[in-house]
């Protein structure tokens, strides 16, 4: 008599993430002060495993801090993520930071595979702005060059420039 085993297979899981922060406009007003922004960041897990996840940056303008979080089964969690400029920046620039998130484990075992989520976040830098004039600087080392703005009509209007010029001797 022949005896029919039916077949079973496990099903490996899969590690899955998703990360979205908040979408406002951030400034970075002097980048060699080692300013920093807080971006909340609400970081998601599909899965049916908690998940160990981590934090980077995904460009190299920025640098991205926030400690590793375990999130549940099916949930979500919101996560302070520090942003750092981390380039000189002179003349005022909009750019993206880029914060991506990473699974590091599930249920406390490496991860299967590779999962990531990145979020961008608006970023202003190189701006200072305050009662409706701004000034912005472009740096070399033998001279710098203060741009003068000022807010009209809801546009920032050039006005003029300062220079001073080094002139080093020994």
């Amino acid at each position: 008599m022949l005896v029919s085993v039916p077949l079973t297979t496990a099903q490996t899981p899969t590690a899955s993430v998703s990360i979205n922060c908040q979408q406002n406009i951030r400034e970075f007003t002097d980048s060699l002060t080692n300013e920093s922004i807080v971006v909340v960041c609400e970081v998601s897990n599909p899965t049916s495993y908690e998940e160990k996840i981590s934090f980077s940056s995904g460009n190299s303008e920025f640098g991205v801090q926030g400690d590793a979080v375990y999130i549940g089964p099916s949930s979500q969690l919101d996560v302070n993520i520090t942003l750092t400029s981390l380039e000189r920046v002179g003349k005022f620039t909009n750019s993206s930071a880029l914060i991506t998130a990473s699974v590091q484990e599930m249920n406390g075992l490496p991860a299967p595979n590779v999962a990531t989520s990145t979020s961008s976040v608006p970023i202003h830098q190189g701006l200072y702005q305050s009662n409706g004039c701004s000034t912005s600087a472009t740096s070399e080392y033998q001279y710098i060059v203060f741009e003068i703005s000022e807010l009209q009509n809801g546009t920032m209007a050039h006005v003029g420039n300062i220079t001073l010029q080094l002139d080093y001797s020994e």
